[in-house]
């Protein structure tokens, strides 16, 4: 089985590039849409429906009336009407648009590739979009969803790969999380302009987290903890954790699980949580491990550098201070001590930890 590798800082720039020219493909696919049930110039079998000037105005109306109703783009439709009646009409047969428009399949008419590729050619700088646009202005069902989407599939697979592979497969995969978040969770296009940038809200919400989902669903990324804003549930933006000084040899940390609460030993070089059999049972007992929760196997190495196999376990629920966290990889230990290490930490945008204050601050 062939793996593929998956970087976020190599797929981004392609998403960077990408949602740069997304909006466009959605106007222009709906400007041919509403015009396509008219009868237009000269199509490809020769028949004469109507001057060029004629089809110009009522694609340049089209939009006056606001047909898109969206705020914060500038379209110059008058350059893009003209190419659309110079490059695209004369590609159509009569008896295909007419066709199409009978079975209601505007839509596949536009999506084949010929037709897409004019489009593209057509709305390339006509339009600009004010840094405070938000996509989910944009109507993200049917065709626009669609057309999006091909898009970012086409840009993706005919684009560098910048040593990142990619499969049919995958990139749709890829495109349809990365647009669903575009269009539903408020990013503005100044947020996507930034989504190279590590400490950006679109890499670490869209690219990051899409990323994540593909490897995970292919089975490519060994079960671990992983920083995903949507696995983390709380109000605030950051969270105060009291730390518990251990006879001093380090600090404790409270932690619920699913309703089982302990007192972990907090030490950032432990590689994961762990949990002991004790705990396990109380989980089983209530109901919250499952036999589907067990997903995997890991070595350790322990202090006194021997070797010993955990079993890992996802839990949900997982309450530390203000937030609850779910999707937490924990390894099992059948006789090991309670320890919260870096690994839980990782499911968090980041971490502080204030020894003078004996605070741990936690970031979602």
């Amino acid at each position: 089985m062939h793996l593929y590798y998956f970087n976020p800082h190599s797929a981004a720039p392609t998403v960077h590039r990408l949602v740069k020219k997304l909006f466009l493909i959605c106007c222009a696919t709906l400007l041919c849409v509403s015009q396509g049930q008219s009868q237009v110039l000269k199509t490809k079998d020769g028949i004469e429906v109507s001057s060029r000037q004629d089809f110009i105005t009522s694609c340049v109306n089209g939009v006056n009336m606001k047909t898109l109703h969206i705020d914060g783009v500038e379209i110059d439709t008058y350059t893009y009407c003209s190419c659309i009646s110079d490059k695209l009409i004369h590609t159509l047969n009569s008896e295909e648009i007419i066709e199409a428009a009978e079975k209601n399949e505007m839509e596949a008419l536009f999506l084949k590739e010929e037709n897409l590729r004019i489009i593209r050619e057509c709305y390339e700088g006509t339009f600009t979009i004010e840094d405070d646009f938000k996509f989910k202005e944009i109507d993200s069902s049917g065709l626009n969803r669609k057309v999006v989407t091909k898009y970012c599939v086409d840009a993706i697979m005919n684009g560098p790969t910048e040593g990142t592979e990619w499969t049919l497969e995958i990139a749709e995969e890829y495109c349809n999380c990365a647009i669903s978040k575009m269009y539903e969770e408020g990013f503005t296009y100044k947020d996507i302009l930034e989504i190279e940038s590590e400490d950006s809200e679109a890499f670490n919400e869209i690219a990051v987290p899409c990323i994540n989902e593909i490897m995970k669903s292919q089975g490519l990324l060994e079960p671990s903890n992983s920083y995903m804003p949507t696995d983390i549930l709380g109000s605030d933006l950051s969270s105060k954790v009291t730390l518990l000084d251990y006879l001093g040899q380090g600090y404790k940390v409270k932690i619920q699980i699913d309703g089982v609460t302990k007192y972990y030993l907090f030490d950032t070089g432990a590689s994961d949580l762990l949990i002991n059999n004790e705990v396990e049972r109380e989980l089983l007992l209530n109901g919250s491990l499952k036999k589907e929760d067990y997903i995997g196997t890991k070595v350790y190495t322990m202090a006194d550098n021997n070797t010993v196999e955990a079993k890992l376990i996802r839990l949900d629920n997982v309450v530390v201070g203000g937030y609850t966290v779910n999707n937490v990889t924990a390894a099992l230990l059948v006789e090991g001590s309670l320890l919260c290490g870096k690994g839980f930490l990782d499911k968090f945008r980041k971490w502080e930890l204030d020894k003078d204050k004996k605070l741990l601050i936690l970031y979602r």
